[in-house]
């Protein structure tokens, strides 16, 4: 789902050790054994002249694989007729139910964007569907040798694989993941510190020996450690230490960090690009904040310095100073005190509890009246509850 780059490639071969039954389930689908079984590694991969099979890292990647990358002369399609010839029938297939709902035509009102429908699970669903039926679909142009016929195989790209492998021996077996996994991982240059191992702005730690050990080691000074990155996640690094494979992971302990924990290189990227713009903004006003900083402590170093000049000469002044700094300090500190600083010298105001609950109001007496010896008890009690 890339474009034409390392990480597109990367994507293909990571299709290889990926396990396709949890991969159909991810979008709803069911796949039977046999069906689409891959987990192998090519002895050779065939491609265009493009720049990023041109590059450093795809030649690494193939060089740690024991891939031969094979490049085919500029403007030689034919030389890779087979992968041309696949994409002509998946676009025949398909095109005819895509038309007005997304389909990318030559015609000026064709508005694909408008009437785009599909997303990308949708296409995924497409891309699985399109493969499971090729494996299974006869070829009818197929060259078949006079071994194919006597042995009844149809040319069915299933059939062919298990005539092949039974042939000429099956392909290689990708044994251990984490090692696969680390070959088609991006190369980078990080460094050691005091804070863990530093990349690209972010501090990562693993509970490795060796990697304490370096730390406790590294004092001023940063030693570089080359380490492996997967663009999709920068939640880790992983290098090699005495034989051992590590994997090191984003510093939870550190602010602003391990938040960027899940995020692909091009997100976190964007957010760096945003700090500068940030920082950018606020430029003219730094510089100008700069000058006047400058310009306020010169003024006070020139009062200071009229100050000395027009008062007289004392020796004294180099005398003593231990004790003087002392009788100072004792000044400074009591002229500094809680109440001094906070204007609370006085006498506080009263502060009530939090838990303190209020005084119930007592009852008023009841009201003379020349008539109370007359009343009833309970028209007494009466009007004392009108008076509550």
């Amino acid at each position: 789902m890339e474009n034409n780059s390392v990480l597109g490639f990367t994507n293909c071969l990571l299709n290889l050790g990926e396990d396709n039954k949890q991969l159909c389930r991810r979008y709803g689908l069911e796949l039977k054994d046999g069906l689409w079984d891959i987990n192998v590694l090519p002895n050779r991969l065939r491609s265009d002249r493009g720049s990023e099979y041109r590059s450093k890292e795809v030649k690494r990647i193939c060089n740690e694989l024991n891939i031969t990358l094979e490049l085919v002369p500029p403007a030689m399609g034919s030389l890779k007729g087979q992968v041309e010839q696949l994409f002509h029938q998946y676009h025949s297939v398909q095109n005819d139910l895509l038309e007005g709902r997304g389909l990318i035509t030559k015609r000026y009102d064709s508005n694909h964007h408008r009437h785009a429908v599909l997303t990308l699970d949708d296409i995924w669903v497409f891309v699985i569907n399109q493969t499971i039926a090729h494996n299974m679909m006869t070829m009818s142009q197929y060259p078949m040798t006079k071994d194919m016929l006597e042995k009844s195989v149809h040319p069915i790209p299933l059939e062919l694989w298990d005539y092949g492998c039974a042939k000429y021996g099956a392909p290689r077996p990708i044994v251990n993941l984490d090692q696969f996994e680390y070959s088609i991982r991006k190369e980078v240059r990080a460094r050691i510190t005091r804070k863990g191992i530093e990349w690209n702005g972010l501090y990562y730690i693993a509970n490795d020996p060796w990697l304490a050990e370096q730390i406790t080691k590294t004092r001023r000074s940063s030693v570089p450690l080359k380490c492996r990155l997967d663009e999709r996640n920068i939640g880790s690094l992983w290098y090699i230490a005495d034989n051992r494979l590590v994997k090191a992971t984003l510093n939870e302990n550190r602010a602003g960090n391990y938040e960027f924990n899940g995020m692909s290189l091009r997100y976190y990227e964007e957010y760096k690009t945003k700090k500068k713009e940030l920082v950018m903004e606020k430029a003219q006003e730094d510089q100008e904040i700069r000058c006047a900083r400058r310009m306020g402590m010169q003024a006070t170093l020139d009062d200071a310095v009229r100050v000395a000049n027009q008062t007289a000469p004392n020796d004294d002044k180099t005398k003593n100073i231990r004790r003087n700094r002392k009788e100072e300090s004792i000044l400074v500190l009591e002229a500094n005190s809680i109440g001094t600083r906070l204007n609370t010298d006085d006498a506080p105001s009263l502060i009530p509890l939090k838990n303190e609950e209020p005084e119930p109001e007592a009852l008023s007496e009841p009201e003379s009246n020349e008539e109370t010896g007359s009343m009833t008890f309970e028209e007494a009690l009466q009007k004392i509850k009108q008076k509550m």
